[in-house]
């Protein structure tokens, strides 16, 4: 999206090297949170069985 014809759309621009840092803080922070919530849920089955 925001692409034509290999051209990019007006007004886009590429995010700048601490703009892109920030957004891969943000990713790395959701995907720890989503890999502690797995963890202590897997711990949880374990202790069932």
């Amino acid at each position: 999206m925001g692409w034509y014809g290999g051209v990019p759309a007006a007004g886009w621009a590429p995010p700048s090297p601490t703009e892109e840092a920030d957004a891969l803080r943000a990713e790395l922070s959701a995907a720890e949170g989503e890999i502690a919530a797995m963890k202590a849920r897997l711990e949880e089955l374990e202790r069932k069985e």
